[in-house]
């Protein structure tokens, strides 16, 4: 209970004060006039004291570095804002850890106990699609890419992925795109074929044999390793490469 003299335009000014600090629940006030003024008796119920943080739902990330986010706020009556703020920094630690499609699934706060508890998604791609091949067998895409329905999505092993993609030499380009659809999570890898460089010779030799027939290199045949660069959401184009 809080109680003081004021003019009476100040009741407005004093009880949106109390609110503005985001710590109060609610507040409201009894108004007892005269002749000089206003007595006014403030009731005020500040919110629950956030007393625990529980994460679940990780893996990768030490729980430890995640409550240390919440460290300040402990033992505090809990704001919206802060908490917010807080939330937004887990994120960026994922982001630093790698975990680029990493997002906060839930958050649900007892004010029995003063606990919360943070459900995380840190990234768990559910289906990947092909685009783009036409001759290009999606298990040969997958396999190279080598990140797989159920794993963690993390930038070091897309990037991984989309170097060995593009060093096979069968794209012009390769590049990522994630979806959300719910809770589901959808990779999209979308790539463009290029004319096959023994195809090309194949050709070649068929005209120099007078449609005596092209030579058919299986798939085993074209490289999948070598150097090149490779981005998540950016396209990767390999040098042009003649044979003579």
């Amino acid at each position: 209970m809080k109680e003081e003299r004021v003019p009476q335009n100040g009741f407005g000014r004093i009880s949106g004060g109390f609110v503005a600090t985001g710590s109060v629940n609610d507040a409201w006030a009894d108004i007892h006039e005269d002749s000089t003024g206003s007595i006014v008796r403030y009731t005020i119920i500040p919110n629950p004291v956030l007393r625990s943080v529980q994460f679940k739902g990780m893996r990768f990330v030490p729980p430890e570095e995640l409550i240390h986010v919440f460290g300040t706020l402990l033992g505090r009556p809990i704001v919206q804002e802060e908490g917010s703020r807080a939330l937004e920094r887990v994120l960026r630690l994922y982001r630093a850890h790698g975990f680029s499609l990493a997002r906060i699934k839930s958050v649900r706060f007892s004010p029995t106990d003063g606990s919360l508890t943070v459900m995380i998604d840190e990234g768990v791609i559910d289906a990947i699609d092909i685009e783009g091949g036409i001759r290009t067998e999606d298990a040969f895409v997958l396999r190279e890419f080598q990140i797989k329905p159920g794993d963690v999505f993390r930038i070091d092993r897309a990037d991984r992925g989309v170097v060995n993609l593009t060093s096979t030499t069968l794209f012009d380009y390769v590049y990522l795109e994630a979806q959300q659809s719910g809770d589901k999570t959808l990779l999209i890898v979308r790539l463009k074929e290029r004319p096959s460089q023994l195809a090309r010779v194949g050709m070649r030799l068929d005209d120099e044999r007078h449609n005596a027939g092209p030579a058919r290199p299986s798939r085993r045949e074209l490289p999948r390793r070598g150097s090149g660069n490779g981005g998540f959401y950016c396209r990767w184009q390999p040098e042009p490469r003649h044979i003579h």
